[in-house]
């Protein structure tokens, strides 16, 4: 009998040891948490027996998470001393990183306690940023102020994520926490991951506070997801307001396509409102076409919910329409008293950049930016100026590849400047070591390309462009940085409404003869107007003159068009078009003869030269072709300019006589004869006589 009384008591204390402390006091700790102050993170924890807390543990450790479709997405830990706990009232304080439903854990020394915090603010505002445009907008606003008042917790989620240093936010500005820092940081599907996670997040800040208001910020050009963010979400109209920012050209583009070209553009305006409203009401399923279109409608289905629309250029420019009388409505007329649309407001990007610049904060902008122009510092030390080279979208860069558009423009532009290439913000592939190594042959740099290009622009305002087509020409800088714009032909950039507005600052169009099938260039579309077909005809016409001078032996090869942008404004170039031969590396200068009619002029290599047998140069012993004059050199002798002063010498140093420059631009013209002989007594039977008397005939000398 005692022997089995004290086995039992030795499997007892056994037991005992192994159960946790807190299962043995009969006040096992409890605790609780409450925000401290409304629209604030700051949490109070209240343990509410702390004398049993203290009997356990000498500390407290907190780990709080946030999850989404009961995945964990963030988490947070805190250590408290017991002994620095209020004796009183047994309260701490902590804070929590983000606005939102948090359970908690409290360890105290292996006894766990759950619980939960709410952390909610009375307003937020909600950035879904789809684009590079509506991004900045946004940003530079958060530096400002206004409208985007940053009192305000700002959610912040992105498309194209590394647009952001995400450890560099402003104060009050977060990323979505329904998302792991991961995904947020990551190419994550849009739509699927990124917008259903902020529409989960709207949701769940809802559900802790029904009376909290949201501002949302909507790229104009994503607008598919205002259903998911704003409908689904039943959210009554006082509760939300929205206000869509501008995706860049995009958004004139799809207002022109609904509202030009019409006779009454009001009343497809009317049928647009009434269909958008059937649709968020969910009387008809679907819209007639995309929800892109849709944008100007929605101010008026949206009107409750104060809806406004920023957009960077309200003109005639951009909002330029057939209907005078409701493109008045929306840019207002102040000879017939119209005000206009109130709704829509300007937001010029270097406006913003100047006020962002004014209040002091360039340098906390660039930082949320990663910005990065140290390569231009090295260049101008270098005595260089600098050249900045836009790209497009990867599909488009596909089927027209930037490289043979940029070494046509290094080659005519020359050693002057310093070229760099800046990709599309979508294409951080562009910035691959294949990539860079490829334009590294033609001297071209890389520039980060989730940095907006306007930024590049602000910081360094002397920086020349060229590239595909960019409203940025227009935007930012001075026209006479503006430099070669490609995939267009001069007509039809001049007709087409979103380029015609910086066509006249471009000194050349660069056009692929061969690409049949390209609507930027020579073939029509059911959608394009009148003006349009009339410019791609002129287009054609060129193309087949220009076409028609391509030397035999380089018609199977890449051939572009390069038009000239000569008018009574500016002379360009004494050319008026150039073929540039990309498969043989050869720019082929066309330029009008005294007959009317267009001929090739001159040839130069874009490889240059290095001196070999090649050199056109070489049979002169006095020529050095390590000299800064050989290229020139080259030139004079290739296309039959300079002869030389005997059949191995050009003396490079010696002094041009009158009767050398009037030979020189005598073939510059063909050597074409005179009518008459000059009256110049001093003349005999010299070489340079025939071309003296042309040169006095045309006015010349």
């Amino acid at each position: 009998m005692k022997k089995r009384f004290w086995s039992f008591l030795l499997v007892l204390c056994m037991v005992l040891t192994l159960l946790p402390a807190a299962a043995l006091a009969a006040d096992a700790p409890d605790v609780s948490y409450a925000q401290k102050t409304p629209n604030e993170r700051t949490v109070t924890a209240t343990i509410a027996n702390l004398d049993a807390a203290k009997d356990i543990a000498s500390s407290v450790k907190l780990t709080a998470t946030i999850s989404s479709n009961g995945k964990v997405t963030e988490t947070a830990t805190f250590e408290q001393p017991l002994d620095k706990v209020d004796a009183e009232t047994g309260a701490f304080d902590f804070e929590l990183p983000y606005y939102g439903k948090w359970d908690i854990t409290a360890d105290f020394n292996g006894s766990e306690v759950k619980g939960s915090a709410a952390v909610t603010a009375g307003e937020y505002n909600i950035i879904l940023g789809g684009a590079t445009t509506d991004v900045l907008i946004e940003s530079l606003h958060m530096f400002i102020g206004n409208p985007m008042n940053t009192s305000i917790p700002t959610i912040v989620t992105l498309a194209r994520y590394k647009q952001y240093n995400w450890d560099m936010l402003p104060e009050n500005v977060y990323r979505d926490p329904l998302l792991t820092a991961e995904e947020n940081n990551s190419s994550a599907d849009w739509t699927s991951v990124k917008v259903a996670a902020m529409a989960d997040y709207v949701k769940q800040l809802r559900a802790l506070d029904s009376t909290s208001k949201f501002n949302f910020y909507i790229s104009d050009y994503q607008l598919n997801d205002l259903p998911k963010l704003v409908y689904a979400n039943d959210l009554p109209a006082e509760n939300y307001t929205l206000t869509l920012v501008t995706d860049g050209s995009a958004t004139y583009s799809c207002f022109k396509h609904v509202y030009d070209g019409v006779d009454d553009a009001q009343a497809v305006h009317d049928k647009r409102v009434q269909e958008f409203q059937d649709f968020k009401d969910g009387k008809i399923s679907s819209l007639s076409e995309s929800i892109n279109y849709y944008a100007y409608a929605i101010l008026d289905v949206e009107a409750a919910s104060d809806a406004k629309w920023m957009v960077v250029r309200k003109s005639t420019d951009t909002f330029g329409i057939q209907d005078k009388n409701f493109q008045d409505k929306i840019l207002g007329n102040k000879d017939k008293g119209i005000p206009g649309d109130s709704r829509i407001s300007n937001n010029y990007i270097n406006n913003l950049l100047k006020s962002v610049d004014a209040n002091g904060k360039s340098d906390a902008f660039k930082a949320l930016y990663n910005f990065d122009d140290a390569e231009f510092a090295k260049a101008r030390a270098e005595g260089k100026k600098l050249m900045m080279m836009l790209g497009t979208a990867w599909n488009l860069e596909s089927t027209y590849p930037p490289l043979e558009y940029m070494q046509f423009v290094t080659a005519y532009y020359g050693d002057e400047f310093a070229y760099f290439y800046k990709g599309h913000p979508g294409n951080y592939e562009s910035n691959s070591p294949e990539n860079t190594a490829l334009y590294k042959t033609i001297n071209v740099g890389m520039l980060e390309p989730s940095i907006a290009a306007e930024l590049f622009i602000f910081f360094n305002p002397d920086i020349c462009v060229s590239g595909y087509d960019s409203s940025l020409f227009q935007n930012m800088g001075d026209a006479s940085q503006d430099f070669a714009l490609w995939r267009r032909t001069k007509d039809v950039a001049y007709a087409d409404g979103n380029v015609k507005v910086y066509a006249d600052y471009m000194e050349m169009f660069i056009s692929e003869m061969a690409n049949q099938n390209d609507t930027n260039t020579f073939k029509t579309s059911d959608a394009d107007s009148d003006e349009m077909k009339a410019a791609k005809e002129r287009s054609r016409a060129a193309r087949d003159m220009v076409q028609a001078l391509v030397p035999e032996g380089e018609t199977n090869d890449k051939n572009y068009m390069v038009e000239f942008n000569n008018s009574d404004k500016h002379q360009v170039s004494q050319y008026d078009y150039a073929i540039w031969n990309f498969s043989k590396s050869l720019i082929h200068y066309i330029a009008k003869g005294a007959d009317g009619k267009y001929a090739i002029v001159s040839t130069v290599s874009a490889k240059g030269c290095d001196g070999g047998d090649t050199c056109p140069s070489k049979k002169f012993k006095d020529v050095d072709q390590k000299l800064w004059y050989h290229d020139a050199v080259d030139y004079a002798v290739r296309n039959d300019l300079f002869k030389g002063t005997s059949d191995n010498t050009f003396e490079p140093d010696n002094a041009m006589t009158r009767g050398m420059l009037v030979t020189v631009l005598h073939r510059m013209e063909g050597t074409p004869a005179a009518k008459e002989k000059s009256k110049f007594v001093d003349l005999t039977d010299d070489w340079y006589k025939d071309a003296v008397d042309w040169a006095a005939e045309t006015g010349i000398v």
